[in-house]
Protein backbone atom coordinates (compact mmCIF):
# COMPACT_ATOMS: atom_id res chain seq x y z
CA UNK A 1 0.00 0.00 0.00
CA UNK A 2 1.47 3.46 -0.87
CA UNK A 3 0.05 5.96 1.35
CA UNK A 4 -0.57 9.67 -0.95
CA UNK A 5 -0.98 13.47 0.30
CA UNK A 6 -2.78 16.36 -1.98
CA UNK A 7 -0.16 18.27 -2.87
CA UNK A 8 -2.33 21.24 -0.89
CA UNK A 9 -1.33 19.95 2.21
CA UNK A 10 2.23 20.15 2.02
CA UNK A 11 3.11 23.21 4.57
CA UNK A 12 6.92 23.17 5.32
CA UNK A 13 7.65 20.34 3.49
CA UNK A 14 7.81 21.45 0.17
CA UNK A 15 11.10 19.87 -1.11
CA UNK A 16 10.18 16.56 0.05
CA UNK A 17 7.30 16.47 -1.93
CA UNK A 18 8.26 18.08 -4.94
CA UNK A 19 11.06 15.26 -4.86
CA UNK A 20 8.59 12.52 -4.78
CA UNK A 21 6.24 14.39 -7.34
CA UNK A 22 8.98 14.54 -9.84
CA UNK A 23 10.00 10.28 -8.81
CA UNK A 24 5.99 9.71 -9.64
CA UNK A 25 6.27 11.68 -12.70
CA UNK A 26 9.60 9.95 -14.11
CA UNK A 27 7.69 6.47 -13.87
CA UNK A 28 4.38 7.91 -15.29
CA UNK A 29 6.51 9.15 -18.57
CA UNK A 30 8.46 5.63 -18.86
CA UNK A 31 5.13 3.92 -18.58
CA UNK A 32 3.47 5.50 -21.08
CA UNK A 33 6.09 5.50 -23.27
CA UNK A 34 6.44 1.73 -22.63
CA UNK A 35 2.73 1.56 -23.82
CA UNK A 36 3.06 3.60 -27.28
CA UNK A 37 5.50 1.30 -28.26
CA UNK A 38 4.04 -1.73 -27.58
CA UNK A 39 2.85 -2.49 -31.99
CA UNK A 40 -0.86 -3.17 -30.53
CA UNK A 41 -1.34 -0.07 -28.77
CA UNK A 42 -0.08 1.90 -30.87
CA UNK A 43 -2.02 0.93 -33.81
CA UNK A 44 -4.80 1.52 -31.95
CA UNK A 45 -3.79 5.21 -31.32
CA UNK A 46 -3.49 6.01 -34.88
CA UNK A 47 -6.37 4.41 -36.56
CA UNK A 48 -8.76 6.49 -34.48
CA UNK A 49 -8.37 10.05 -35.26
CA UNK A 50 -9.62 11.01 -32.20
CA UNK A 51 -6.39 9.82 -30.56
CA UNK A 52 -2.70 11.41 -31.32
CA UNK A 53 -1.38 11.59 -34.92
CA UNK A 54 2.40 10.05 -34.98
CA UNK A 55 4.11 13.29 -34.48
CA UNK A 56 2.08 13.74 -31.53
CA UNK A 57 2.84 10.43 -30.13
CA UNK A 58 6.50 11.37 -29.96
CA UNK A 59 6.31 14.18 -27.84
CA UNK A 60 3.65 14.08 -24.83
CA UNK A 61 3.88 16.21 -21.95
CA UNK A 62 2.44 15.13 -19.17
CA UNK A 63 1.03 16.92 -16.51
CA UNK A 64 1.88 17.30 -12.76
CA UNK A 65 0.56 14.64 -10.81
CA UNK A 66 -1.60 16.33 -8.29
CA UNK A 67 -0.54 13.43 -5.67
CA UNK A 68 2.77 12.09 -4.67
CA UNK A 69 4.21 8.77 -3.29
CA UNK A 70 5.89 8.43 -0.33
CA UNK A 71 8.76 5.32 -0.24
CA UNK A 72 8.16 2.19 -1.69
CA UNK A 73 7.71 -0.06 1.38
CA UNK A 74 9.62 -2.63 0.65
CA UNK A 75 12.44 -0.66 -0.61
CA UNK A 76 12.35 1.63 2.56
CA UNK A 77 12.61 -1.32 4.79
CA UNK A 78 15.81 -2.91 3.21
CA UNK A 79 17.42 0.32 3.33
CA UNK A 80 16.38 0.31 6.98
CA UNK A 81 18.19 -3.34 7.35
CA UNK A 82 20.97 -2.98 5.38
CA UNK A 83 21.70 1.06 6.76
CA UNK A 84 21.48 3.07 4.10
CA UNK A 85 18.68 4.55 5.63
CA UNK A 86 18.13 5.63 9.71
CA UNK A 87 15.04 5.45 11.59
CA UNK A 88 15.93 8.52 12.89
CA UNK A 89 16.57 10.61 9.75
CA UNK A 90 13.08 9.36 8.15
CA UNK A 91 10.32 11.93 7.15
CA UNK A 92 7.27 11.83 9.98
CA UNK A 93 5.87 11.32 7.12
CA UNK A 94 7.74 8.33 6.20
CA UNK A 95 7.96 7.10 10.23
CA UNK A 96 3.75 6.79 10.28
CA UNK A 97 3.83 5.07 6.94
CA UNK A 98 6.39 2.50 7.70
CA UNK A 99 4.49 1.88 11.14
CA UNK A 100 1.07 2.00 9.23
CA UNK A 101 2.45 -0.92 6.95
CA UNK A 102 4.87 -3.09 9.64
CA UNK A 103 1.02 -3.43 10.96
CA UNK A 104 -0.55 -4.15 8.10
CA UNK A 105 2.04 -6.64 7.62
CA UNK A 106 0.98 -8.17 11.28
CA UNK A 107 -2.83 -8.47 10.38
CA UNK A 108 -3.71 -5.32 11.32
CA UNK A 109 -6.13 -3.39 8.96
CA UNK A 110 -4.91 0.43 8.54
CA UNK A 111 -7.47 3.64 9.08
CA UNK A 112 -5.34 6.66 7.55
CA UNK A 113 -5.60 9.76 9.20
CA UNK A 114 -3.97 11.61 6.31
CA UNK A 115 -1.38 13.14 8.84
CA UNK A 116 -4.25 15.50 9.97
CA UNK A 117 -2.99 15.02 13.73
CA UNK A 118 -6.32 14.63 15.11
CA UNK A 119 -6.25 14.20 19.07
CA UNK A 120 -3.20 12.80 18.78
CA UNK A 121 -3.67 9.62 17.15
CA UNK A 122 -1.58 9.01 14.05
CA UNK A 123 -3.13 5.56 12.99
CA UNK A 124 -6.22 3.61 14.11
CA UNK A 125 -5.52 -0.21 13.42
CA UNK A 126 -8.37 -2.08 13.20
CA UNK A 127 -8.57 -6.52 13.38
CA UNK A 128 -11.30 -8.98 14.79
CA UNK A 129 -10.73 -11.48 17.41
CA UNK A 130 -13.21 -14.65 17.43
CA UNK A 131 -15.94 -14.77 17.34
CA UNK A 132 -15.80 -11.85 14.55
CA UNK A 133 -15.36 -9.11 17.36
CA UNK A 134 -13.26 -5.63 16.27
CA UNK A 135 -10.46 -4.41 18.34
CA UNK A 136 -9.33 -0.88 17.70
CA UNK A 137 -5.94 0.48 18.46
CA UNK A 138 -4.56 3.82 18.36
CA UNK A 139 -0.89 4.48 17.46
CA UNK A 140 1.03 7.54 18.06
CA UNK A 141 4.07 8.65 16.28
CA UNK A 142 7.00 10.42 17.72
CA UNK A 143 9.87 10.60 15.84
CA UNK A 144 12.36 11.69 18.16
CA UNK A 145 15.76 12.35 18.11
CA UNK A 146 17.87 9.75 19.66
CA UNK A 147 18.81 11.31 23.26
CA UNK A 148 15.58 12.90 23.56
CA UNK A 149 13.21 10.11 25.15
CA UNK A 150 9.42 9.72 25.75
CA UNK A 151 8.10 10.88 28.67
CA UNK A 152 5.70 10.55 31.21
CA UNK A 153 3.79 13.33 29.71
CA UNK A 154 3.06 11.61 26.46
CA UNK A 155 2.14 8.29 28.15
CA UNK A 156 -0.27 10.18 30.13
CA UNK A 157 -1.45 12.30 27.29
CA UNK A 158 -2.15 8.63 25.10
CA UNK A 159 -3.76 7.16 28.07
CA UNK A 160 -6.32 9.83 27.86
CA UNK A 161 -7.07 9.86 24.58
CA UNK A 162 -7.26 6.24 24.05
CA UNK A 163 -10.20 6.56 27.24
CA UNK A 164 -12.03 9.70 25.68
CA UNK A 165 -12.02 7.94 22.02
CA UNK A 166 -12.80 4.48 23.98
CA UNK A 167 -10.24 2.01 21.73
CA UNK A 168 -9.39 -1.34 23.38
CA UNK A 169 -5.96 -0.71 22.78
CA UNK A 170 -2.96 2.23 22.13
CA UNK A 171 0.09 1.97 20.97
CA UNK A 172 3.52 4.27 21.01
CA UNK A 173 6.15 4.06 18.84
CA UNK A 174 9.31 6.28 18.93
CA UNK A 175 12.80 6.63 17.34
CA UNK A 176 14.81 7.40 20.22
CA UNK A 177 13.30 5.28 23.88
CA UNK A 178 10.97 5.70 27.18
CA UNK A 179 11.75 6.82 30.29
CA UNK A 180 12.15 5.02 33.47
CA UNK A 181 8.86 6.51 34.34
CA UNK A 182 7.07 6.31 31.09
CA UNK A 183 7.52 2.75 30.69
CA UNK A 184 6.27 1.86 34.44
CA UNK A 185 3.23 3.96 33.74
CA UNK A 186 2.63 2.48 30.56
CA UNK A 187 2.99 -1.37 32.25
CA UNK A 188 0.58 0.01 34.81
CA UNK A 189 -2.03 1.02 31.99
CA UNK A 190 -1.20 -1.24 29.54
CA UNK A 191 -0.36 1.10 26.76
CA UNK A 192 1.90 -0.65 24.12
CA UNK A 193 4.97 1.13 23.78
CA UNK A 194 8.06 0.48 20.63
CA UNK A 195 11.33 2.03 20.60
CA UNK A 196 14.37 1.81 17.94
CA UNK A 197 15.16 -0.70 18.72
CA UNK A 198 11.80 -2.87 18.78
CA UNK A 199 10.85 -1.24 15.22
CA UNK A 200 14.34 -2.10 13.89
CA UNK A 201 13.40 -5.54 14.75
CA UNK A 202 10.08 -5.38 13.13
CA UNK A 203 12.18 -4.27 9.91
CA UNK A 204 14.37 -7.22 10.20
CA UNK A 205 11.51 -10.16 10.69
CA UNK A 206 9.63 -8.51 7.34
CA UNK A 207 12.57 -7.96 4.91
CA UNK A 208 11.92 -10.28 1.91
CA UNK A 209 15.25 -10.04 0.46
Amino acid sequence: MLWTKSKGEMGDDQKYWLKAEEELRQKITTNLINLIEDPTYRDILLSNPSFLSPSEIECIILPRPSLTVISSFSNLVAAIVDGTRNLIDLHWREFEDLLAEILEKSGWNIRPMGYTKDGGIDIVAVRKIEPGIPIEMMVQCKRNKPKRPVGLSIIREVWSVKLEKQFHQAMIATTSYFTKGARQKAYEWNLDLRDYDAIFNWCKKIDKR
